[in-house]
């Protein structure tokens, strides 16, 4: 954005009545007004009262959340009626796909009036989603037309700036045991990330990689008819019997994971879901009393003991 606003004062040869920065939340626009204020792009929040034309430099962006922009305003208030914006605009829109959607087609008519007899940029990261979302044949001729550039989550994470993630998903259920047995693995999986940190944190520091994080991800809190237990229940249960230890369950499941023998396989393949992985971790120890051990001293700061560390409790 700041690019295109230096792009189009350098070969605009007509006055500009108006820059305005649209966009959808308060947040966001203070965000961008730090991020213009850090490289020297005039800018101020539009205030109805004080409109900052008496207080900003020429060519000064000001910066007003969707949601103010109205056809006509009722009473008083923070709403801005769009006819305020006469003449020739340059008009900026981040998050330019909330317009798309079938209950902002109002603020879409906004933007489009504000820039009239001006020249609009929009920016989103999801405009081939919106389009298709809101099924509109008009708008999607439209836009087809103004895409200058295409840079969605396939670009991004093909050019290596999204995150590698892998998804397992087993097509049949699985029992209690199954599903302790995953979740251990990946623990696993967690703790092997902690140890590749720990051992190479000098090598990354110039990459600015923080130290792992392990995150649940669940959709139920509360236990419902249609599952057995809630996800927030479940995982809780697990760290509660990985605490517990009983019967060394732990121990052994570690050793069924490295050796490819857990019992959870591939539908394709029909091979063991771990067979391949944890090549770090292996190359370190294929011990599961010593990896367990460490475990519990990285993740959960507990030293070793008998075979009972702790219990998880839930409110």
């Amino acid at each position: 954005m700041h690019f295109n606003y230096r792009q189009f004062l350098h070969y605009n040869q007509k006055p500009l009545d108006n820059i305005l920065l649209v966009t959808p939340d308060e947040k966001l626009s203070q965000q961008h007004i730090e991020n213009m204020q850090e490289v020297g792009i005039p800018c101020a929040r539009f205030n109805l009262e004080n409109s900052g034309l008496e207080t900003v430099s020429r060519n000064s962006v000001r910066v007003i959340e969707i949601t103010k922009l109205v056809e006509q305003k009722k009473g008083s208030g923070v709403s801005v009626p769009v006819e305020y914006f006469q003449g020739n605009n340059l008009i900026f829109v981040d998050e330019g796909h909330r317009g798309a959607s079938s209950e902002a087609k109002k603020w879409m008519s906004s933007r489009t009036k504000l820039a009239e007899t001006g020249f609009t940029f929009e920016y989103s990261a999801t405009f081939g989603q919106a389009m298709t979302t809101a099924r509109d044949d008009e708008m999607t001729r439209d836009y087809g037309k103004a895409i200058l550039f295409d840079y969605s989550y396939k670009y991004f994470y093909g050019d290596g700036f999204g995150k590698d993630f892998e998804v397992l998903n087993l097509k049949q259920e699985t029992d209690d045991k199954q599903r302790r047995t995953l979740l251990l693995a990946n623990l696993l999986s967690f703790f092997e990330q902690k140890r590749a940190f720990a051992t190479t944190a000098d090598a990354v520091a110039r990459y600015h990689l923080a130290d792992p994080l392990w995150i649940f991800v669940g959709s139920t809190v509360n236990t419902n008819k249609q599952a057995k237990e809630s996800d927030v229940l479940t995982v809780v249960r697990f760290l509660d019997e990985l605490l517990r230890n009983e019967h060394g369950w732990v121990q052994k499941t570690i050793e069924t994971v490295l050796s490819g023998k857990s019992g959870l396989q591939d539908e394709e393949t029909k091979r063991d879901l771990f067979v391949d992985r944890f090549k770090f971790l292996k190359l370190w120890s294929r011990d599961p009393e010593k990896i367990l051990a460490a475990l519990l001293r990285s993740i959960f700061h507990v030293g070793e003991g008998g075979g009972r560390w702790g219990t998880v409790t839930c409110c």
